[in-house]
């Protein structure tokens, strides 16, 4: 698919009548509840670098430029959030594109990148639990891991900035995702705290 451009244009327009339907039927379930849509977008970076291996696995598919993506991502942007969790660097494509606000993974942002998007007060979920292992983390590694990030960006508590998890929670137990959330909340807390104090 990656190889065609056309293809690659059909496939962003199924999925926004996809999305959609889905803020509809939403809608129509749950009257008066603001819909939100979070876009995955775990391959963003290597689509954009060209690291893509074809299927025969030989080469390596032609990188797709950033007006591409902005243009295939934006009508998703209004009222969105993008979530890539890769290394590099993509904000600036979820800026162009509009996005409302982002979730990155903690351990992979580019500092520089993360620091510019919070100095204009965009929205911004910082993945700081890690999700590659199902392993609960107590609230003090949140919160260490929060504050290396936040302090090394200088950033302070905004209404946009929230705590979350790096990726998504489907490997894990169920008796474990409650808890790890309910450490996550204590540790926004604690967060919140630590940078008031400076």
């Amino acid at each position: 698919m990656l190889a065609d451009h056309g293809a690659r244009r059909e496939v962003a327009q199924a999925l926004l009548e996809g999305v959609g339907w889905l803020r509809a039927e939403l809608g129509s379930r749950v009257p008066g509840a603001s819909v939100l849509i979070q876009v995955d977008e775990p391959s963003l970076v290597a689509v954009a670098d060209g690291a893509i291996p074809t299927a025969s696995g030989f080469s390596k598919h032609r990188r797709v430029d950033e007006p591409e993506l902005v243009a295939a991502l934006q009508p998703f942007g209004h009222a969105g959030w993008l979530h890539c969790c890769a290394p590099g660097r993509w904000l600036d494509v979820a800026r162009r594109a509009g996005f409302a606000g982002v979730a990155v993974d903690s351990r992979l942002a580019d500092l520089d990148d993360l620091a510019q998007w919070i100095d204009e007060a965009r929205g911004l979920c910082l993945g700081v639990v890690r999700t590659d292992q199902p392993t609960r983390q107590g609230v003090d590694d949140l919160v260490r891991e929060s504050l290396r990030v936040l302090r090394a960006v200088q950033a302070d508590v905004y209404p946009g900035l929230l705590l979350g998890t790096a990726c998504g929670l489907a490997g894990w137990s169920q008796r474990d995702v409650a808890p790890q959330l309910e450490a996550l909340t204590r540790a926004a807390s604690l967060v919140e705290e630590s940078l008031a104090r400076g």
